[in-house]
């Protein structure tokens, strides 16, 4: 208090103080005391000189100091003592009939007047109705704060991230060299697919029902929109949906020897990073109907799961019933594998692939020549269809253009999702 205290003398500035039952010499340093009681109402306002006056000619109250009286007024300990609050009754009624409260009346009055002209008005508007970069400015700002606080979105994320790659990296170390080139690969595109999928929604998951609750709250009190609310959590997130995947997939990729061309490695961390983002909008998606994250967990995992077998990975697609083939066209697994698969056989290294897959006898039950002089077609319509690809010249765009529909539609039906008040 008495730093405050000097603050407001040295630095001429308005100071108001919120305290519970003060002591005498935090009074000391007050100029003027507005006083609550139960309920909200007003009891006092003005000096202390003022409220001892007050207190002991008006109001009738047996005591010498400030905090003295306070004590009589605070709330009682049982708060079904009826009793006990008609003190603080009696005082609110003494002062909303008394000679102060009918004075700071008319300064209020005098004061609303005085502010009844153009610039006020025009500075209230602004403050009330904020601009929509005002709005997801200040909501950034306080995103990278609260970052500072939580390690969950940043060091933890990106830690965990490295040592999962590395971790996979080593498994998959040197492709090439290991005799089963082919099923290795796609093995690997798989793996990546899983962990930036997974771990890209369940970041958004673990965090966001519960900035939602505040962002909720603070859209009812009229402080910004919900639309604003969402584009500031994804300009928050969108860097950390970069780094991810460009850390996890570089580390896979030159650990594992799936090519040795950059333009490969560039289109294949292109791709990790909409297929990220495409996550993180399923995770928003899920989070927005969830006020807890064990709910939000509880409900996105089995849908995760239906759409990991779904990837076609794990079995062919033609095999499943036609009812259930559809949910394959909104599965990011789906179209960020076989996106993956259209890059490694149809965009890849085609020496490098023969190479390393010499030694395969894939090669040589799905070919009835012995020569390995393939052409790019050849070779890779072999791979793709035994692996139930669709290798339309057209479906690599198809596919990327998906993902990036599906980011967008998802990020359209949070956007638009209604909270209940």
């Amino acid at each position: 208090m008495g730093t405050i205290h000097s603050m407001a003398i040295e630095q001429r500035k308005t100071v108001i103080v919120v305290i519970h039952q003060p002591t005498s010499s935090m009074f000391d340093l007050c100029d003027i005391i507005f006083l609550l009681v139960k309920g909200g109402r007003q009891a006092f306002y003005g000096t202390k000189d003022e409220a001892l006056e007050f207190f002991i000619k008006q109001c009738h109250l047996s005591s010498s100091s400030i905090d003295g009286f306070i004590e009589q007024l605070a709330a009682p300990p049982n708060r079904n003592a009826d009793d006990d609050t008609k003190i603080q009754t009696q005082v609110a009624e003494k002062y909303a009939s008394s000679e102060q409260a009918l004075a700071l009346k008319e300064t209020v009055e005098h004061q609303l007047t005085l502010g009844n002209n153009t610039v006020l008005t025009d500075r209230m508007k602004l403050f009330k109705n904020p601009t929509f970069g005002r709005q997801v400015k200040w909501l950034l700002w306080r995103s990278f704060v609260s970052d500072t606080r939580n390690s969950v979105r940043t060091t933890f994320v990106v830690f965990r991230t490295v040592v999962l790659a590395c971790i996979f990296g080593i498994i998959y170390f040197q492709l090439c060299d290991s005799g089963h080139f082919i099923q290795n690969v796609n093995a690997v595109n798989f793996t990546v697919v899983a962990l930036t999928v997974n771990t890209s929604a369940y970041v958004i998951l673990s965090t966001m029902p519960i900035n939602n609750k505040i962002g909720i709250r603070e859209n009812h009190r009229g402080m910004f929109s919900i639309l604003t609310y969402y584009v500031s959590v994804v300009v928050h997130d969108f860097p950390m949906l970069i780094i991810f995947p460009l850390l996890v997939n570089s580390i896979i990729y030159w650990m594992s020897d799936m090519d040795n061309t950059w333009s490969h490695y560039l289109a294949f961390i292109a791709v990790g990073i909409l297929v990220s983002n495409t996550a993180a909008a399923y995770g928003q998606f899920f989070a927005s109907f969830s006020s807890t994250i064990e709910g939000a967990i509880s409900a996105s995992v089995p849908i995760l799961q239906i759409f990991t077998i779904l990837s076609g990975f794990f079995l062919s697609l033609t095999h499943i019933p036609a009812a259930l083939r559809v949910l394959q066209y909104i599965s990011p697994h789906y179209y960020a594998y076989t996106t993956f698969m259209i890059l490694e056989w149809k965009t890849g290294s085609l020496t490098h692939q023969l190479n390393c897959s010499r030694s395969e006898n894939y090669l040589e039950s799905t070919s009835h020549v012995s020569s390995y002089n393939y052409s790019r077609l050849d070779f890779c319509t072999r791979i793709l269809r035994h692996s139930s690809v669709n290798i339309n010249s057209q479906h690599l765009a198809f596919n990327i253009l998906m993902l990036a529909l599906l980011f967008v539609s998802k990020t359209y039906l949070t956007t638009d999702y209604k909270p209940l008040t």
